[in-house]
């Protein structure tokens, strides 16, 4: 709409000739193209490169040469559920003491912390 705006003023200030006005306005809209153009480029360059991030030929280069894995978002909820209730049965099975509520909370669980009831 801007754009429109622009053009519609440059049209009106060389009919009634102010040169510099139009000139001024027609700069701006020529800035405007070629921002856009740029911008778009760039964001089609990186949506390209998202792309082959994303192709399994990627995945298996990223396992042979050890960089970082990209995972889809139910791949990270499902690896989450399985090692989230593994954790929960382990602290469901703990036995609770009488002291439970006193104790300072733990950051980590052994094997020989759990105690089968």
């Amino acid at each position: 709409m801007l754009v429109l705006i622009l053009i519609f003023a440059t049209a009106i200030a060389l009919s009634i000739g102010e040169r510099v006005d139009a000139l001024a306005n027609g700069l701006v809209l020529i800035l405007n193209a070629v921002l856009g153009f740029v911008q778009e480029w760039h964001a089609e360059t990186a949506l390209d490169a998202l792309r082959s991030m994303l192709s399994p030929h990627t995945i298996m280069m990223n396992l042979i040469i050890g960089e970082p894995l990209i995972f889809l978002e139910t791949q990270i909820l499902l690896m989450n559920l399985i090692a989230d209730s593994i954790t929960a049965v382990a602290l469901g099975l703990e036995k609770e003491g009488p002291d439970q509520m006193e104790r300072p909370p733990t950051f980590g669980y052994s094997v020989h912390s759990c105690r089968l009831a």
